[in-house]
């Protein structure tokens, strides 16, 4: 317990954003804490009302509560972007370390694949994908997956390189270890804290490509209360009802700013613990 709260005390800016980051899990899980009202409950004759004690956010041209469909759309939003960095987190860490440790043929197809990859704008490649799949939330996922793994697969190769040549790793292929064990013993897990670090800065940079295609048009579709497909909803009664784009926004803004600093945090609170 002391030592917990040491920790706090001593990291209190990332002991707070972890606090904003566990209360916006919560209103993900648990939307109704917030509202009882059901977001996509149309009611024409409260059309594009204002903000007021009845409606806080206003209402759509629908007549749906937006205060309910901000909230809930945390509940589309967080997740999404959660699934979509494990998604490249996964793919392009096992791909890296496979390229960096066996080099050769292997490093060559690899890395040639994420060249090609990376050679395109990924928000106009991803559009093609899910031109080519389909506009829904799941397509726009993968989409998107196959566009930003290269990143982390760059990065693990060349993490892997560099352990590759430490005496242990030597060792441990002198001493018979298995090539499954060498790879989950050294080179995934001494990888691991950079890629965390790295996967918790995307965390805010996924959400706002995901929330990118549907404002076009190619992620989440209607009715789903989803804050980039809503500020496209919003945005042709942008001056007779500037709130349709203003809280989802603000909504989106906050979140993705706690989670980048976090990522943010947490990379400086891993480089002082190395030093130390």
């Amino acid at each position: 317990m002391k030592k917990r709260s040491a920790f706090i005390w001593k990291h209190k800016v990332f002991s707070v954003l972890l606090l904003l980051a566990f209360l916006i899990l919560l209103i993900v899980i648990f939307p109704e804490i917030l509202t009882s009202k059901d977001p996509n409950a149309a009611v024409m004759m409260d059309a594009l009302q204002a903000p007021s004690r009845a409606h806080p956010f206003g209402t759509d041209k629908l007549g749906r509560d937006l205060f309910a469909r901000v909230v809930y759309g945390a509940r589309t939003s967080v997740p999404t972007a959660f699934l979509l960095v494990f998604l490249i987190f996964s793919i392009g860490s096992f791909l890296g370390i496979i390229a960096g440790y066996f080099g050769g043929f292997i490093d060559a197809l690899i890395m040639r694949i994420a060249d090609i990859m990376i050679a395109f704008p990924g928000l106009v490649l991803a559009m093609a994908i899910v031109g080519i799949l389909g506009p829904n939330l799941m397509n726009a996922v993968l989409a998107i997956a196959a566009v930003s793994w290269p990143k982390y697969a760059r990065l693990a190769r060349s993490l892997v390189l560099k352990i590759r040549q430490r005496d242990y790793v030597a060792a441990a292929v002198l001493t018979g270890s298995r090539t499954g064990y060498i790879l989950r013993r050294y080179m995934f897990r001494l990888s691991l804290p950079t890629l965390i670090v790295t996967a918790a800065t995307d965390i805010g940079k996924m959400m706002l490509e995901m929330a990118a295609l549907s404002f076009l048009g190619f992620g989440a579709q209607p009715p789903t209360p989803e804050w980039g497909l809503m500020l496209n909803e919003g945005r042709s009664y942008l001056q007779i009802a500037p709130w349709l784009m203003i809280y989802p926004g603000l909504a989106m803004f906050l979140v993705v700013s706690v989670f980048n600093l976090i990522g943010d945090s947490l990379r400086d609170l891993l480089d002082t613990a190395q030093e130390e």
